[in-house]
């Protein structure tokens, strides 16, 4: 049984087979022009994820694979499993699938129609999704000229590149290019939509991530502390989006080393949020999590422990919740082990994270390097002080070069690594 949907509580647990026959049910008959039972839950009207949206897209497209590659439902067959894959990380597969229905459209309607041009865009993002950021830029940066050309400055299709766009030139370290776009969007998204509708919101939080990206955390937390009575007021303190405006908030106050206020925004979400989501809906777990991640930076490591702990064995339970961030959680929770004592357990944790976050990520990927840092610590505090010392000057120059010296994680590891050092010549002394 999987739970593949936003259902409240076991509402939408379904094997999938049992939702395979329902969507080939619905959609028997060939004048059927609904085809969202291969991709929606009919209970809750919210798109499947996980296991289910996976292996209901691979299902869909298996039965009109045979088909022409210009018949239209195996082109939304096709989009699907492509979107499905992108969701699943296999992001090759996914881009030669939408590679392949951008050639089909092409022929069908010409490079530089709407629905081809949307594609496009779609290979920009599995692109960056995997991690080809300047791939996806340069892609963006063509597809952005003609889109406004064909469908007009103020088209939400042409605002959706454009944010992409932004999105990409902050990926590479592009931020006054990002900025640039960014500031641009807010002022046409106004325009067309209100000063204080949820497209303005999600534009300015996309400002509020470059100025973090930047170090440039007390810009970012000025923004937000504007932005988030704003949505409190016009969408509601329970609202998705305002909820997800405190999430990064809570960061930005734990990477200013404020981490009284980041527990009490933490604590402030789980009260709003809880209520409307079980304690094993995605957004609680990682809500608990935080909360656990702050708590131990406070300096309360056995209350972060259980935190975190917790939060990771309920989220391996879920099919639907991202690994990468279960990874995060556990190198959290090695270090709250490290700041326990339990330094044997916490090195075995940190040193089995980091290789999955290599092989998954990459050795430079920032959540890589958090892990490293930890690691470093862990292994020197274990008694492998050389070992321990070389990781930490390592992980240190490449947080430098790729995140920038001020950003908190740098900084940490800087500090850490100043310590070692210092223990070490307090050794030398004696």
């Amino acid at each position: 049984v999987q739970k593949g949907c936003h259902c409240r509580e076991d509402a939408g647990a379904a094997h999938v087979d049992c939702l395979l026959q329902v969507a080939v049910h619905q959609t028997a008959d060939e004048a059927c022009v609904d085809e969202s039972a291969w991709s929606v839950c009919s209970t809750c009207e919210a798109s499947f994820t996980g296991t289910v949206r996976h292996d209901l897209a691979v299902a869909w497209f298996a039965r009109v694979e045979d088909r022409p590659a210009e018949d239209y439902t195996r082109i939304d067959a096709a989009e699907n499993l492509a979107a499905a894959m992108n969701m699943s990380g296999k992001f090759a597969r996914s881009i030669e699938l939408y590679r392949e229905i951008e050639a089909t459209k092409t022929r069908l309607f010409g490079k530089e129609h709407p629905l081809t041009l949307q594609t496009t865009v779609s290979v920009a993002g599995v692109s960056a999704n995997s991690g080809k950021y300047a791939e996806s830029v340069s892609i963006l940066e063509e597809a952005t000229v003609v889109i406004a050309r064909v469908m007009g400055e103020d088209d939400m299709t042409t605002l959706d590149a454009g944010t992409a766009l932004a999105m990409g030139y902050t990926q590479v370290g592009n931020f006054e290019a990002a900025l640039k776009v960014q500031r641009q969007l807010v002022t046409k998204f106004s325009r067309v939509w209100g000063e204080d509708s949820p497209q303005t919101f999600h534009c300015l939080m996309n400002i509020v991530r470059t100025h973090t990206e930047m170090g440039e955390t007390e810009a970012a937390l000025a923004l937000l502390k504007d932005l988030i009575p704003r949505q409190t007021r016009v969408q509601g303190a329970a609202h998705p989006q305002t909820i997800s405006s405190m999430n990064t908030l809570s960061i930005l106050l734990m990477q200013s080393e404020q981490y009284a206020e980041a527990e009490a925004v933490a604590r402030d979400v789980l009260a709003r949020d809880t209520p409307v989501n079980s304690e094993r809906h995605p957004r609680t777990v990682i809500g608990n999590a935080n909360l656990g991640l702050y708590i131990l930076m406070g300096g309360r490591p056995a209350e972060a422990e259980k935190l975190l702990r917790d939060a990771i064995a309920i989220a391996q339970t879920l099919p639907e919740f991202d690994h990468n961030t279960t990874l995060f959680f556990c190198a959290s929770h090695g270090l709250a082990l490290l700041r326990l004592q339990r330094r044997d357990e916490a090195a075995q944790l940190l040193q089995e994270t980091h290789e999955k976050q290599v092989a998954d990520l990459g050795s430079e990927h920032p959540h890589t390097l958090r892990t490293a840092s930890f690691l470093g610590e862990a292994l020197f505090s274990s008694g492998k002080k050389v070992e321990g010392r070389e990781l930490l000057e390592a992980t240190h120059a490449s947080q430098a070069r790729v995140l920038g010296e001020s950003v908190y994680a740098t900084r940490q590891t800087a500090k850490q690594l100043a310590e070692c050092l210092a223990a070490d010549a307090a050794e030398l002394k004696l």
